[in-house]
């Protein structure tokens, strides 16, 4: 399905977007940024942006929204200003057309009209599709990892989770974002990817393990390596929803095991340069110092 993106600006609008996050996200009324918040942000060098179904009325009457993205300004410690983006949320039935990415992309766009070149986000670190967005597709880096920025999360599900996150930095104007969003189309070979970096010296810190009970859920690694190489694998779950929704030990000790082992290597000196995906495992890729692929 095609749809429409565009800037937020009137009443209409930002109601819509005050209650989309309530429907989307199932968060009580005081964790919604209220409309006129996203008023005065917009007004002010925010970026409120909305999707809506090619066809509708893009806003007016009763148009349904698929997607809303909300960012204000802000500033590095050294003065650097940027936009910190806060939410990002596409309809479930949405999911998976690129809906978000183009988001991004025009987010992107409007942030270096305004002569801002660089932007920040957080995202779950076990949340693979998400990690492929701005990593892989987008091409921010993080190194850095927040454990439980936000306290206890259930995010619509039964059972609560810490709210680990990963900082993503993404340098609009730098030479390697240009490149990933020109080829953002291109079908890259990531089996074959991850397996050129192991070839080349690369180490899987973390394989998973298969469920003794004869599980299908992947289960984390009892003893992870050490690092001990310029580049890294560390591996996440592909289907971290399901892992929550059946078995929620399963999820807390992905949850503290991705706390130890990615946690551990961003504090070292590794930066996350890419994320590739193979089956049932996601894989990012971690380049000692800071290199950036």
């Amino acid at each position: 399905m095609r749809s429409h993106i565009r800037e937020l600006t009137t009443l209409a609008d930002f109601a819509l977007a005050e209650a989309f996050q309530r429907d989307e996200w199932g968060v009580p009324v005081q964790s919604v940024v209220p409309d006129h918040v996203l008023l005065t942000a917009q007004k002010n060098g925010g970026i409120v942006l909305g999707a809506f179904a090619t066809g509708s009325a893009a806003g007016g009457g009763d148009a349904p929204m698929i997607a809303y993205l909300f960012s204000f300004i802000g500033r590095e410690a050294d003065g650097q200003f940027k936009h910190c983006s806060h939410q990002l949320a596409v309809a479930p039935a949405h999911r998976g057309q690129g809906i978000g990415t183009r988001m991004k992309l025009y987010q992107r766009e409007l942030a270096l009209a305004q002569g801002i070149n660089l932007m920040t986000w957080t995202f779950d670190p076990l949340e693979r599709r998400n990690a492929l967005m701005n990593i892989h597709l987008l091409g921010g880096i993080s190194a850095t990892y927040l454990p439980n920025l936000y306290g206890p999360m259930q995010n619509g599900l039964p059972m609560a989770l810490p709210s680990d996150r990963l900082l993503v930095r993404w340098e609009l104007d730098e030479g390697r974002v240009r490149q990933r969003i020109a080829s953002i189309h291109a079908r890259r070979p990531m089996a074959q990817l991850v397996q050129q970096y192991r070839t080349a010296g690369a180490v899987l810190l973390n394989p998973p393990e298969t469920d003794p009970s004869g599980g299908l859920l992947p289960r984390p690694c009892a003893t992870p390596l050490a690092p001990l190489a310029s580049t890294l694998l560390v591996a996440i779950p592909a289907q971290m929803r399901r892992i929550r929704e059946q078995d929620h030990e399963l999820a807390l000790a992905w949850r503290l095991h991705i706390r130890a082992v990615l946690g551990g290597v961003c504090g070292a000196g590794y930066t996350i340069t890419d994320m590739l995906a193979d089956g049932e495992i996601g894989y990012y890729v971690l380049q000692q110092d800071g290199t950036r692929e």
